[in-house]
């Protein structure tokens, strides 16, 4: 016979196994958005030169971890205000870089 100490670890046990899964999914989905795109718009914009689809693909990745570190440091200092925070970056960003995205090359 399980005790309530028992399930209650297990349940959290299973929870933290999910959102770790998840966590990971989402970040392989990143890679899979921007891999098949990014040489065809790089050529779209004129560059020839390989080496700059290493450097985008780097820069995505540092910029990741830029945003995780300042993003970290505003949650400890903010704990209560951190599901707030989040869902106002998230209107901001979606707002403000959505136009951004359609705008034409004019480099042409």
């Amino acid at each position: 016979m399980e005790t309530e100490l028992e399930k209650t670890f297990k349940r959290k046990r299973f929870l933290s196994f999910i959102i770790t899964a998840g966590y990971s999914f989402v970040g392989g989905c990143e890679y899979v958005v921007i891999l098949p795109t990014v040489w065809n718009y790089l050529q779209s914009v004129g560059v020839k030169e390989e080496y700059w689809l290493g450097f985008t693909i780097s820069v995505y990745s540092f910029a990741a971890a830029i945003a995780g570190v300042i993003g970290g440091r505003l949650a400890d200092m903010y704990v209560n205000h951190t599901k707030t925070m989040v869902n106002m970056w998230d209107r901001n960003s979606s707002r403000n870089c959505a136009p951004r995205g359609n705008l034409p090359n004019y480099n042409n």
